[in-house]
């Protein structure tokens, strides 16, 4: 009996284990200006004084890395990224398999910040086939300019199953003025137009996902507009959440192709539950947004035989040589080993504040210079900056 016992209990297991493999969960999670200048994320207090909130520290990047590891997802689109170097360092915080590809535009056109677009992903589960920008898509339309971050899309494999799918990363136009969703329009309709292309091609693999920040939610006219066609369809929330704590519109969105049978929608989730409970402490650490997910479910690849078309050789991704521009210059004192523990420092900061003066913190070194700046300040705190966040550190 206990021999049957075991052998029916390692049968179970071994059953869950396959379906579990079966799974895979991806996701999109506006980040908020994530590594860029502090100054770009504020709060309103009672009264309507704004305060900036902090730059995220090595502690927060820690957060953030657990919290996508909670959500068990295999491939996280992400928006507003101020960096590539502080992606990276969250990327080692999820894990040592994660790796990350980054679209080149979202620079304002002031020099003061970067909402670049991009995703993250776990190469122990999948594998990144191609990844490009789509910088032929228009840049305007009766006079209005769109495409200000342009779409980037990827094409992954399940390592575990085969399945292999494309994913494309948006974030369109916010804000609720009239030519706001014009553009918004606009930008769903040039979305729209490429997918029906795409799909019309004889050997295209019809297994496409849309998701990212849509600034828009059900019933939009950007839903109307990428819907006409049949191209994709929004997934329906099973009740109606939000994605982002200023308002109850869910505008943060996947939407599949209808021919992409492997998204489940009933598995659809806007993961908002750990926001509720004080708002402001976690958009300190993590965003004003929430991720969304949902799973992917298959045996195998039903169509092994088909392709992915592929764009210019020039918009192919990475290219950290066109991403270098967007990027803050390093810290000047970064490789001087002069700058060791217990130094005294004014570190300045990229940001800067309602003056339009630097920001700066004052405090001891706690480790020398290297890709993140730590000190302890003159209040007794210790805290982190990545160096990309910092102009300049200097002798007190």
């Amino acid at each position: 009996m206990n021999l049957l016992r075991f052998f029916l209990s390692l049968t179970l297991a071994t059953s869950l284990a396959a379906q579990a493999s079966n799974e895979l969960r991806i996701g999109t999670w506006n980040l908020e200006f994530f590594g860029g200048p502090p100054a770009m994320r504020s709060v309103f207090l009672d009264g309507g004084k704004r305060r900036e909130l902090p730059a995220r520290d090595e502690q927060d990047l820690q957060k953030i890395g657990a919290f996508i590891r909670e959500l068990g997802v295999s491939v996280l689109a992400v928006q507003e990224i101020g960096n590539e170097a502080t992606l990276r360092a969250l990327c080692q915080q999820i894990g040592p398999s994660w790796s990350l590809v980054l679209g080149t535009t979202g620079g304002w056109t002031d020099g003061k910040a970067l909402q670049a677009i991009g995703f993250l992903y776990d190469d122990a589960r999948v594998e990144l086939m191609w990844a490009e920008e789509m910088l032929d898509f228009p840049r305007e339309k009766d006079s209005l300019p769109i495409f200000h971050r342009v779409p980037v899309t990827a094409c992954f494999k399940d390592r575990t199953s085969g399945l292999d799918f494309r994913a494309v990363c948006v974030h369109l136009k916010a804000g609720k003025e009239t030519n706001d969703q014009k553009k918004r329009s606009f930008e769903a309709e040039g979305l729209r137009d490429w997918l029906v292309t795409l799909q019309a091609s004889k050997d295209e693999d019809q297994d496409i996902v849309v998701l990212g920040d849509f600034n828009s939610g059900y019933g939009t006219d950007a839903q109307k507009t990428l819907e006409s066609s049949g191209v994709a369809r929004y997934l329906p929330q099973r009740s109606a959440e939000p994605t982002i704590m200023h308002f109850d519109d869910p505008i943060d969105q996947i939407a599949p192709s209808p021919r992409f049978l492997e998204a489940l929608p009933e598995t659809f989730d806007a993961h908002g539950e750990a926001a509720q409970a004080d708002k402001e402490t976690w958009r300190k650490t993590y965003s004003d947004h929430y991720a969304v997910t949902v799973t992917l479910k298959s045996e195998r690849d039903d169509d092994p035989e088909s392709t992915f078309s592929r764009g210019k050789q020039e918009h192919r991704l990475p290219a950290n040589e066109r991403a270098a521009k967007n990027q803050p210059a390093p810290s000047k004192q970064k490789s001087d080993e002069s700058f060791t523990s217990g130094t005294a420092v004014t570190v300045v900061l990229a940001a800067t504040g309602e003056d339009g003066k630097p920001q700066t913190v004052d405090g001891t070194l706690v480790a020398g210079l290297g890709d993140w700046i730590k000190l302890r300040d003159l209040q007794g705190a210790v805290r982190a900056f990545p160096s990309s966040m910092v102009r300049e550190v200097r002798r007190r």
